[in-house]
């Protein structure tokens, strides 16, 4: 199967000749991508819905293979805005995303668009004088260009990092599985309630200079793990709401000089897990210690990376 290329276009003011291409459900199609301001744009101008796959990408043995999708429903008579696509986890080995079609695609089309920030009146022209799309703000569906501008507009904003520094109980030694800091807010976690992010990396400022092993758990709600300095301890219920459990070794810490720091990137265990809360756009974070360290009250501060916020 040789997959059709499609090209990627600069958004321009006085519209774009075929801007939207036939898609080829048989072999799939795939773009370039850098990771930032390209877009996908679907349009489906027949009466049922149609599925278009992103397929997501893992590395294997120097490579990267297909590990999921991400299933995006295009209604009929609609249109889907579609991106950023985060490299690490979307480029193919000759750094492409590659898309997969089903359903009823007749009325398919596709576009990739690359938007820069701050042309938000260059976008609305092409939107309405290329595609045609409407400029009522009350008209129904997602194919407005009102609608499609809000979403650029979050996606071009879609990266974020957010501090935590955490509670602790200070001056009194930890042990192995004691809560290290109980349950705390991570804001502006995802870009609008009900929304998605990918952890795409976590850095452990250890200001104490401690070095210790610990587990760092996201949760999409503020439940509790148990008594800072007591031994963890959670319901059933409460363990639904973990996302993600990043574990924190000696091995990933750097020691420079009176303090300890730790990243935790691609690769490592839970950097990549999709996450979104139950509700409103924070996160929750909790720490259970691995080790037996003496802390002061704010000696340990999370920075948390995350792409594609929704």
């Amino acid at each position: 199967m040789t997959r059709q290329r499609l090209p990627v276009i600069p958004i321009a003011p006085d519209g774009i000749k075929e801007a939207l291409y036939d898609i080829d459900e048989a072999n799939g199609q795939d773009f370039s991508n850098d990771g930032r301001g390209t877009l996908v744009l679907a349009k489906n101008e027949g009466p049922d819905s149609a599925m278009m796959s992103v397929v997501w990408q893992r590395p294997v043995d120097g490579g990267r293979i297909q590990s999921s999708t991400l299933d995006i429903d295009v209604p009929g008579g609609k249109s889907v805005l579609a991106g950023p696509f985060p490299t690490e986890y979307y480029n193919s080995d000759n750094d492409r995303v590659e898309i997969n079609y089903s359903g009823n695609t007749s009325g398919l089309l596709v576009g990739i668009f690359a938007v820069i920030g701050g042309i938000v009146a260059t976008v609305a022209e092409f939107l309405t004088n290329t595609l045609g799309l409407s400029t009522d703000s009350e008209a129904t569906g997602n194919g407005t260009a009102i609608a499609i501008l809000k979403r650029i507009r979050t996606l071009l904003s879609s990266n974020s990092i957010v501090q935590v520094t955490l509670s602790l109980d200070a001056g009194n030694v930890y042990a192995d599985g004691d809560v290290l800091a109980a349950t705390q807010e991570v804001a502006s976690a995802v870009a609008s309630s009900g929304g998605t992010c990918v952890l795409q990396s976590v850095t452990v400022l250890d200001k104490d200079d401690q070095g210790e092993d610990m587990d760092i758990y996201l949760l999409s709600a503020n439940v509790a793990m148990g008594t800072e300095n007591d031994a963890a301890s959670i319901s059933d219920a409460n363990a639904a709401k973990i996302q993600a459990i990043v574990p924190v070794y000696g091995v990933h810490y750097f020691d420079a000089g009176g303090c300890q720091l730790a990243s935790l990137t691609p690769g490592d265990a839970g950097i990549g897990a999709v996450l979104s809360p139950d509700s409103g756009t924070s996160l929750y974070v909790a720490v259970v210690s691995r080790g037996t360290g003496t802390y002061t009250a704010s000696g340990v501060v999370l920075s948390f990376a995350f792409a594609g916020r929704t």
